[in-house]
């Protein structure tokens, strides 16, 4: 239930390594399951998200090149705007 809408990156590329459980990584008009032990390759410039499977799914999250993470877990007192860090959303 926490999954991020389907949105787009201008600057950054993101995988997304599956640490445990499943989940269908969209990506354009592509749906692709992903376990255990694999990686949903997610470019910039594609309309993509991320869908678990089932009750949950640990994840490692990585954006090439790096920033981006100020946008998921801003520093003390910031209230980040998406469209600052090139995220839009379709």
């Amino acid at each position: 239930g926490e999954e991020p809408p389907m949105h787009i990156h201008s600057r950054e590329d993101e995988l997304v390594y599956v640490v445990e459980g499943r989940l269908i990584a969209r990506v354009g008009d592509s749906r692709v399951e992903v376990g255990a032990g694999s990686y949903a390759a997610l470019p910039r410039g594609v309309p993509h998200t991320i869908e678990v499977v089932g009750d949950q799914a640990t994840l490692l999250a990585t954006y090439v090149p790096g920033g981006l993470e100020r946008l998921l877990v801003p520093r003390k007192g910031e209230k980040p705007d998406p469209a600052a860090f090139g995220v839009t959303f379709p």
